[in-house]
């Protein structure tokens, strides 16, 4: 659980430690700003940007990848969900019969 004041910043840094996909997905819109390390948009990598994800929308880091997310918590205090799960790299299906999954919240107060 993630708890922040209203308008705060929250950075996330999500890690695949597992031999699967990992999808993420937050209840609040997000910003993709660094992959592996490398921050999205420096001076020197104008190829690079941030890559927004829209609360809701799912992304996904394959084994031992690493993404920082940026997440502005609303002025609105309230609970929004996080969800993780962990997918076999064949079928894409979620590990352990549907159970690979956690869920976690960030909590605006």
């Amino acid at each position: 659980m993630v708890r922040a004041r209203p308008g705060q910043k929250i950075l996330i840094r999500l890690i695949n430690g597992a031999y699967s996909i990992l999808r993420a997905s937050f209840g609040l819109d997000a910003t993709v700003v660094a992959v592996d390390g490398r921050g999205l948009g420096r001076a020197g990598s104008p190829w690079s940007r941030p890559i927004p994800v829209p609360r809701g929308t799912s992304i996904d880091l394959t084994s031992a990848q690493r993404f920082d997310v940026l997440i502005d918590a609303p002025e609105t205090p309230g609970a929004y969900g996080a969800r993780l799960e962990f997918r076999d790299w064949g079928t894409g299906e979620i590990h352990a019969n549907g159970r690979g999954v956690a869920e976690s919240r960030i909590i605006i107060a």
